[in-house]
């Protein structure tokens, strides 16, 4: 073996193993073309390589041939590489690579075209081949192209490395040195003519520049992979650079103010600044300008709107004189369609939870606040069906269980099986990790209760109604949601109906708190009317009792008529406390009787058991709100109160008339009367009936006299006057 052919053999392996390391650092820009240049190389060298170890003989025309189409090949690859690491790949476009790939491709036609020549045109071949020698010709020629090649990349790399920071230069040198080499070499092997030596050299020459981009741009001294130059920064920019002169004239522009204002190049160049920016006039002063100014303005395209951030600023020379302004153009439209579609979602979620303390604040009982809930989720959602399923935390017996208590969108026959349920895998899981539980096969899942299977639904979602008030999280039930579209719910909708099963599950505690406050305090009131109504009563009767028994023990005269009379007479008021206390007792529905139907029944059941005679008149169709005939209801049970415990009446009437612009309550009685003036502020019940008239914006009168009985005359304005 040759000493040639020893380095050519050391050679190839050398590029080799740059080759394996460029396919590992295949990330960093440049590293495919320093594995294309290796594998040219290593191609380029295989003629010599035989032919120095003998194992084949070439003839020389033809390893010339072979030697110039991969020396062509290289030096495009070397010019790529160039365009690439300095950050000029704009440049690369199909035309440049074809451009780039028609001389190798002609030094393939030209090579195997020639034997073709000269047998069918063997005499004209001939002539010209002796008076013009076309292979050398050709190569002359191909020489020239590659020259200009590394020309260009050594003027690429140069322009680089002269824009870099001192400190900085050592990567760049290395490839701007290496990109030299082949340069210098093709001037020598001009120089010498020697066909031979001119290939050995440029191998040579591409040999050490292959080894010194890859030492480059390996180099972990490299402080960058590839550098950003100016150009790169705002030719590539998403948002839009434009550069004003003194004029107000467009000079200068990048691709990013094209795609904003859908308008090219050679239509902005040169126009005036007012054709795109109508405020221009209004944003510059009539001096010095502006220094720096932002302004946000919208464009309608076809149907759409687009909106930007534009900031103007001053530009300056060397001598702080000034030349023009430039212009950033940000497209925010993606931005401002997010804010306003949050700003839309947040605005829909206040309306619906608005509306959902509205229902708990407007409904009497809790399946009706449930049912009205479920009414606004499901069309804010856009779900078929909706269930709202509660556990019994009192009644141990059926602690794993859950009942549901208010749906839409389920047959009668489907609520009716899933009235009662056992706590499935579906409703365990989300009680142990409290977090939204999303199923979207509902055939036969074991997750699901049986009676859930087979239900038309695509997608179902089962929330946890879950409240943090106490020191352990509490679970008072489960909201669950079903479609059955092929749109499974979004993150955001999952977020959205987690807010509200936790508002309506502190809903559901603060009205389960009020129900047991109110239910407290009307026990405590029931206790307080018995002690100081019946109770008294009855204290009051054992105490006449033991008296006249005392007295006659002790031989005293008394009055047994008397003593009689005043005991029924307490026994009689007692009856009537009593009558009175287990009325108060029973529920009053307002909504399903109506006023008239009740003021009936309380003077049936108390007033009529107590040798009352009690009369009401009322006029026909009675059309009053809820509202104001709850008042009403409550003003007149109070008189009658009144008159029940302190008037000593035979008798009482009450009268509800319509009339033009209102509404009239009359309560009158035969009682022993009193002295409006005498009696302290809220005495008797009439603080009470005072505040609800003032809650109706009515009217009270109240005219008594002893002896004379009492009239009371509440008015209330009609919401519709008619003629």
């Amino acid at each position: 073996m040759t000493i040639w052919a020893a380095a050519l053999l050391c050679g190839n392996l050398a590029l080799i193993c740059t080759g394996l390391i460029s396919v590992q650092r295949k990330k960093t820009s440049g590293a495919l073309y320093i594995l294309a240049l290796s594998i040219i190389i290593v191609c380029w060298s295989f003629p010599y390589l035989l032919s120095e170890l003998k194992w084949i003989d070439v003839d020389s025309t033809t390893i010339s041939e072979y030697l110039i189409f991969f020396w062509s090949i290289a030096a495009s690859v070397l010019l790529i590489f160039s365009l690439v690491y300095t950050n000029r790949s704009r440049w690369l476009t199909r035309l440049t690579i074809i451009l780039l790939m028609i001389q190798p491709i002609c030094t393939i036609v030209f090579y195997w075209a020639r034997p073709l020549c000269e047998v069918l045109f063997k005499d004209s071949y001939f002539w010209l081949h002796n008076t013009l020698p076309l292979p050398e010709l050709w190569e002359n020629i191909t020489s020239i192209y590659i020259f200009n090649f590394e020309i260009a990349s050594s003027l690429l790399l140069l322009d680089n490395f002269i824009r870099k920071p001192k400190r900085f230069i050592s990567p760049s040198g290395i490839l701007l040195t290496s990109s030299i080499i082949p340069l210098f070499v093709h001037l020598i092997s001009m120089i010498w003519l020697n066909p031979d030596i001119h290939h050995y050299l440029n191998l040579i020459g591409y040999s050490i520049l292959t080894f010194g981009l890859a030492q480059g741009l390996y180099s972990i001294r490299s402080v960058e992979a590839t550098p950003v130059t100016r150009e790169v920064v705002v030719e590539g920019m998403n948002d839009g650079w434009m550069v004003v002169d003194s004029k107000d004239k467009i000079i200068d522009l990048n691709p990013a103010i094209e795609k904003i204002t859908k308008l090219s190049r050679e239509q902005l160049y040169g126009k005036p600044i007012s054709d795109i920016l109508s405020e221009w006039s209004n944003l510059i002063g009539p001096s010095e300008g502006i220094r720096e100014y932002e302004i946000r303005k919208s464009f309608r395209r076809n149907d759409n709107w687009s909106y930007l951030n534009i900031r103007i600023s001053q530009l300056k020379d060397q001598n702080q004189l000034f030349i023009g302004y430039l212009i950033i153009w940000q497209d925010i439209t993606n931005k401002k369609m997010s804010m306003l579609a949050r700003q839309k979602a947040r605005e829909e979620m206040f309306v619906l939870l608005n509306g959902i303390s509205s229902a708990a604040s407007n409904t009497v009982s809790l399946n009706d606040f449930l049912a009205e809930s479920i009414r606004q989720i499901v069309f804010a959602f856009q779900c078929q069906a909706i269930g709202i399923f509660l556990s019994d935390q009192n009644n141990k017996k059926d602690e794993d269980r859950v009942q549901l208590i208010a749906h839409y969108g389920l047959s009668d026959h489907a609520a009716a099986k899933m009235r009662n349920l056992p706590k499935s895998l579906m409703f365990s899981w989300v009680s142990e990790t409290k977090q939204p539980l999303i199923i979207d096969n509902m055939d036969n899942n074991p997750q699901l209760p049986e009676q859930m299977w087979g239900m038309d639904y695509s997608h179902l979602i089962l929330l946890p109604l879950i409240i943090h008030t106490e020191p352990v999280s509490k679970i008072l039930g489960y909201l669950t949601l079903a479609k059955n579209d092929h749109r499974n719910f979004t993150p955001d909708e999952i977020i959205r109906i987690s807010i509200i099963s936790e508002h309506i599950a502190t809903l559901i505690e603060s009205n389960q708190r009020r129900q047991s406050t109110i239910a407290f305090t009307e026990r405590q009131r029931l206790f307080r009317d018995l002690h100081d109504s019946v109770s008294q009563k009855l204290y009051g009767l054992v105490t006449m009792t033991e008296a006249a028994q005392a007295a006659i023990e002790a031989g005293s005269k008394v009055s047994i008529q008397q003593v009689l009379v005043r005991m029924g007479d307490n026994a009689r008021q007692a009856v009537k406390e009593m009558r009175l206390f287990l009325y108060e007792m029973q529920p009053v529905d307002l909504e399903e009787d109506g006023l008239v139907s009740v003021l009936h029944h309380r003077l049936a059941a108390v007033e009529g058991r107590a040798d009352i005679k009690a009369r009401l008149v009322a006029d026909d169709d009675l059309s009053l709100p809820k509202e104001k005939e709850v008042a009403l209801y409550f003003i007149a049970q109070e008189a009658l109160n009144n008159i029940l415990r302190h008037a000593h009446a035979k008798s009482v009437s009450i009268i509800l008339k319509k009339k033009r612009k209102n509404f009239m309550l009359e309560i009158l009685d035969d009682g022993i009367g009193f002295i409006p003036e005498q009696i302290a502020p809220g005495g008797m019940g009439l603080k009470n009936m005072k505040e609800r008239v003032s809650l109706i914006d009515g009217k009270i009168k109240i005219v008594s006299n002893p002896g004379d009985g009492t009239k009371i005359t509440v008015t209330v304005p009609r919401t519709q006057v008619f003629p």
